[in-house]
């Protein structure tokens, strides 16, 4: 008897299991073929799951919630007291520069400097107080 038996750890931390145990004795009056279609019937169930939460995530690249100007001008401000850090930020999301980027991760990547700009920030203000 065999055992085919497949698991995928999906995105939001569940398993969904997919296969055939034949190891298992029929129960009485059944016959192999209908004890396997019946293990597989359950099996299939999970899979709409699966695809679903790929479906979600899919209207946030579509419409960014950022613009390219204001995008623009954060990396330009980061660039203006630090060039290094702008271009060492931009290589982390795959681009060389804003013309380069995806627009689905303009907000990642503003949130990014918006993050550097506050270290900046709070930098200068503890060295203001020295």
């Amino acid at each position: 008897m065999s055992k085919l038996v497949i698991t995928i750890d999906l995105p939001d931390g569940a398993a969904a299991t997919f296969g055939i145990d034949e190891t298992a004795a029929p129960a009485k009056g059944k016959t192999k073929a209908k004890a396997a279609t019946e293990s597989a019937q359950p099996a299939a169930a999970p899979a709409p799951a699966a695809t679903a939460p790929a479906a979600q995530p899919a209207p946030s690249p579509a419409a960014p919630t950022i613009s390219k100007d204001k995008l623009n001008k954060a990396v330009l401000a980061v660039a203006g007291v630090n060039r290094e850090a702008a271009v060492s930020i931009l290589a982390k999301f795959g681009a060389t520069n804003t013309a380069t980027l995806d627009p689905a991760k303009y907000q990642a990547v503003f949130d990014e400097f918006e993050e550097y700009k506050a270290k900046l920030d709070a930098a200068s203000a503890q060295a203001s107080l020295v």
